[in-house]
């Protein structure tokens, strides 16, 4: 069996789906429940595979067709290959694999499993990797909340449509119209939107500005306090490691930094070696 990986440009999230072989058929079974998850998107970039151009050309044809029209001409969805041998142009899809396959080294090893016992992983997998930080939301956030991939495919999973108020007994509260359960949808939505357009236009084009010159100047220790970072912990694996916000530089007789204190999300305050401190952002 091969496993057919979609990633998001934006926010690196992964949809992984189980595929029996490599035909053209089975791709676009496979494409067909992750829309079915996730909705067409606009863009769908590929290496050059024989596979993914037979898929293009049929889907191509399939978005022309009467029958489809409708559904598929609002989406206009294109597909692009990257350059001929330029695997350089697919990091970011290249990276995913290699994170995939680590932990199908750890979860499964030399191990045998059959079809739903795979899948089973899968979907373990896919939810690790979807749950890693990005980054956080605010350093003012008290709580120092972290953004993950499932930040914007999931934003409203365990969230009830009407929040009520606290200490506020069910008996007490006054039948809720169609109109008011419609205006908090809307609510909703406008709120998710406006979060995605911030995280389009304000972050991702912020990293790599702040790059740029990154190969220009000696890169040393320049931790400093306010910068959010995760901390690493011997006893709990890398997805659950807690974020922390730097307090106080503590220097040696040699005036370097070597310890800070870090005010975890709970609001303790401890004291870390910088080696086990991984900043979230480059300052």
């Amino acid at each position: 069996m091969y496993i057919l990986l979609f990633t998001c440009m934006s926010t690196r999230a992964v949809h992984l789906e189980l595929v029996l072989d490599m035909t053209v058929k089975s791709f676009i079974q496979a494409f067909i429940r992750f829309t079915n998850v996730n909705e067409i998107p606009t863009h769908l970039y590929s290496d050059n595979d024989c596979t993914f151009n037979a898929a293009e050309r049929i889907i191509n044809r399939g978005m022309i067709a009467d029958e489809f029209k409708e559904i598929f001409s609002p989406n206009d969805l294109k597909h692009c290959t990257i350059p001929l041998f330029s695997l350089w142009y697919s990091v970011s899809w290249e990276r995913s694999i290699k994170t995939i396959k680590s932990c199908l080294y750890k979860a499964i090893g030399r191990g045998k499993v059959d079809y739903f016992g795979l899948l089973t992983i899968l979907s373990d997998v896919q939810r690790a990797i979807n749950i890693r930080p990005l980054t956080y939301r605010s350093s003012e956030d008290a709580d120092l909340n972290v953004l993950t991939p499932n930040s914007f495919m999931n934003a409203n999973v365990g969230q009830g449509i009407i929040i009520r108020l606290e200490n506020q007994d069910l008996e007490t509260i006054d039948p809720i119209s169609r109109s008011d359960l419609i205006q908090t949808l809307h609510s909703r939505e406008e709120s998710l939107t406006k979060f995605r357009k911030v995280w389009n236009e304000d972050y991702l084009l912020s990293p790599r500005e702040r790059a740029m010159s990154l190969a220009d100047c000696s890169f040393e220790d320049k931790v400093k306090p306010g910068d959010i970072v995760l901390i690493k912990s011997p006893l709990k694996t890398r997805p659950f490691w807690s974020l922390g916000e730097v307090r106080q530089l503590i220097q040696g007789s040699d005036e370097l930094v070597r310890m800070v204190k870090v005010r975890k999300g709970n609001g303790a305050i401890d004291t870390y070696s910088i080696k086990h401190l991984f900043p979230l952002e480059i300052s």
